[in-house]
């Protein structure tokens, strides 16, 4: 018999996780590049669905829902399907790679599944929510007597990351209007190295109260949170298939090769050969 969902206010839910009175486990978690004709037919996943999108597009369906609601992933969206919703996913552009990172992510309290309230959330990243993501594969695969733990609390972590501490977006920082004004800008200068100064003058600001918002924003300064965004995309690169390391570096503006691994094993945990290695 299917496991009831229990749908609670995103600060219950991290109340949950928090508090130690439930159990948290993760299946089929992992970075995947896809191709041409993936995606699902309508299916229903007893657990909750996490798709966070790094580079290409998915265009996801609920087949059931009488409002005809769906999303399309982009990179930089972070997608969260409740338990038992039934959806169905193709690639938005059959050419190219979509790079993902994925997972099915069980919360529970006695014999309830524990979700956030809504069937799907499409969720803008503003910080660091794919190490977030990693961090929760690695910790699904270790052992030791205190793993659940561990994993539990790693889960409220991302939650945390995720739904954010309640707090009204005045007090968080930059608008959606001016991140998405930032990222639209970042898109099109990453071979050109920006800097924080040039982020700034892109949304008018001066740079000190640029820098205050944006840490209030994604918790990082604006320089460390270039480094793991220029991480970030060369993960997508050379999941991609289509980067040697070096082309990698070269398109992200890296000239000094020791100073892109050094960063990229800082932000990932491994080297670039290896994640090439591993994931390419």
């Amino acid at each position: 018999m299917p496991s009831p969902v229990l749908f609670l206010s995103p600060a219950r839910y991290l109340k949950e996780l928090a508090g130690g009175h439930c159990t948290a486990a993760l299946e089929h978690g992992g970075l995947s590049s896809f191709r041409r004709d993936w995606g699902f037919a309508p299916r229903r996943i007893p657990a909750s669905i996490l798709y966070y999108v790094i580079q290409g597009g998915i265009r996801v369906t609920l087949p059931g829902d009488p409002r005809g609601r769906g999303a399309l992933l982009t990179p930089g969206t972070l997608l969260w399907i409740a338990p038992w919703v039934e959806h169905a996913m193709a690639l938005e552009k059959p050419e190219g790679a979509t790079v993902t990172w994925h997972m099915r992510l069980s919360v529970r309290r006695g014999g309830r599944l524990l979700h956030p309230h809504g069937d799907l959330r499409t969720l803008s990243d503003r910080g660091d929510l794919p190490a977030r993501l990693e961090e929760l594969v690695r910790a699904s695969r270790e052992d030791g007597p205190f793993a659940p733990e561990r994993l539990r609390a790693l889960a409220f972590l991302f939650a945390l990351e995720a739904l954010g501490d309640g707090r009204p977006e005045a007090a968080q920082g930059l608008s959606n209007r001016q991140w998405a004004r930032l990222r639209q800008w970042l898109d099109g200068h990453w071979d050109r190295r920006p800097v924080p100064a040039e982020m700034a003058a892109c949304l008018d600001l001066s740079p000190a109260y640029f820098a205050r918002l944006f840490h209030r924003t994604t918790g990082f300064t604006p320089r460390v949170w270039l480094v793991r965004e220029k991480i970030r995309l060369a993960t997508a690169r050379l999941a991609e298939g289509g980067f040697s390391v070096e082309a990698a570096a070269k398109s992200l503006a890296y000239t000094d090769f020791s100073l892109f691994s050094r960063q990229f094993k800082a932000v990932m945990g491994i080297s670039p050969r290896q994640f090439k290695k591993r994931y390419g």
